[in-house]
């Protein structure tokens, strides 16, 4: 009956190896996502805003260029406004 426990105990300290790896890989997959999503724009650029699907920075001088680069229309909507 020993033997059986000795031969098991081996594959699941594995197992445990295993899952303790991936579950590091998803936090540290998590935690770039998140930094990623806050990713502040160099000098000279803008970050999209609103519900885009390319949530990025783009150069401040693609807005109003009558090219939707942010994908959701966000650099063109306030173009030829005027602010009162």
């Amino acid at each position: 009956m020993s033997s059986v426990f000795s031969v098991r105990r081996p594959c699941s300290d594995f197992t445990d190896m295993l899952w303790r790896l991936t579950n590091r890989r998803i936090i540290i997959i998590i935690i770039i996502i998140i930094c990623l999503a806050n990713l502040e724009c160099r000098n000279g650029d803008v970050k999209c805003q609103g519900p885009s699907p390319r949530r990025r920075c783009i150069r401040e001088s693609w807005v109003c260029d009558r090219d939707d680069d942010c994908g959701n229309g966000w650099d063109e909507q306030a173009c030829g406004q005027s602010s009162s």
